[in-house]
């Protein structure tokens, strides 16, 4: 895009717009957590997420939000020098976003085939029979075709596209965004695809699963190192009701979530599955739950009801599928 960066933001050689802030980044506002979901360079706004109310999003001017929440010590610079990040004792090449180095994802990533122009045991086989990393490291190559690959399994949200220096690998936001980004090179894949096999991940799904569903901390910092909160009453509640759909529909939903790359396809598939009309609660605090073309409205016993858009049902249908609470028995293939 030619000319002036947008106010807030710094113009890099390469003629990318780069801020000193990124997409899932939590920030402090007026005493509420929230959290960066959209950066509108073009526009010159930023959009952000209520941590606490999902629901709510407040849209700012990137030049106010820099202003009242980028280090006020800092000059920005041109050029930003980029960590240097090392997987398997090998450099990554990382882009303006920040880097993928997660191992699980890693893994994931590469475990999906279905795309691939040799499938997982056919590449197996070979590494086993073929110690020369050279020769893996060409047939690995030539396993993946050109052109960008987006999917959602139960255990990744991302994609990969072949380019000459390696393969590009990234994690997706629910609206199909990227989050984090990194290039492996040829010799890191097949290094990879090497341990993986070594360690039966690679043809092993219900491996990689637990490697997904280790215990985690019940306590996770946010940026400030404060605790975060706990799942608040009204989260809870969405949550039950949700997963209070009869099994038929649930199981068409997470097939068309899964293969949908749209936040707003999802909402209005929902929205057809459970249709309009009202039915008891599941969660001991809600008498009704009524449902219409706007959304779904959760009558409490007590207090304010509760109301929530079919695109924000939809955010929160794809969490449940990404962490298998959605229809767990499914055993979604990876």
């Amino acid at each position: 895009m030619d000319g002036e960066p947008a106010d807030g933001g710094n113009l890099s050689a390469s003629g990318i717009k780069t801020f000193p802030f990124f997409i899932g980044d939590t920030v402090e506002v007026e005493g509420r957590d929230f959290q960066i979901e959209k950066i509108d360079a073009e526009w010159g706004e930023i959009t952000l997420r209520d941590l606490k109310l999902v629901i709510i999003s407040r849209v700012m001017k990137i030049e106010d939000f820099t202003a009242l929440y980028a280090p006020k010590n800092e000059t920005p610079s041109l050029s930003v020098s980029m960590p240097e990040v090392i997987i398997n004792n090998e450099p990554v090449t990382v882009t303006d976003l920040p880097p993928l180095t997660d191992e699980k994802a890693i893994f994931a990533i590469l475990r999906y085939d279905k795309a691939l122009l040799a499938k997982r045991e056919d590449i197996a086989e070979f590494f086993r029979n073929t110690g020369d990393s050279s020769a893996r490291t060409d047939f690995i190559r030539n396993a993946y075709d050109s052109g960008e690959v987006n999917f959602y399994t139960r255990n990744i949200n991302g994609g990969y596209e072949k380019t000459e220096s390696g393969l590009k690998i990234w994690e997706n936001r629910l609206d199909g965004e990227r989050a984090k980004e990194s290039v492996l090179s040829w010799n890191l894949v097949q290094s990879l695809v090497a341990d993986m096999t070594e360690q039966d991940i690679y043809l092993d799904k219900l491996k990689i699963d637990m490697l997904f569903t280790e215990p985690v901390k019940t306590e996770q910092l946010t940026l400030f190192g404060e605790p975060e909160p706990a799942l608040s009453r009204e989260d809870e509640i969405i949550a039950e009701e949700l997963l209070n759909i009869e099994h038929y529909k649930k199981v068409s939903i997470q097939e068309f979530f899964r293969d949908s790359r749209s936040i707003p396809d999802c909402a209005k598939a929902l929205k057809n599955e459970i249709g309009k009309g009202i039915r008891d609660g599941s969660h001991p605090d809600v008498n009704m739950v009524m449902t219409d073309g706007r959304g779904m409205r959760i009558v409490l016993n007590e207090g304010d009801d509760i109301n929530i858009s079919w695109n924000n049902a939809a955010k929160r249908v794809a969490e449940l599928i990404d962490r298998g609470a959605f229809l767990p028995e499914a055993g979604l293939e990876v």
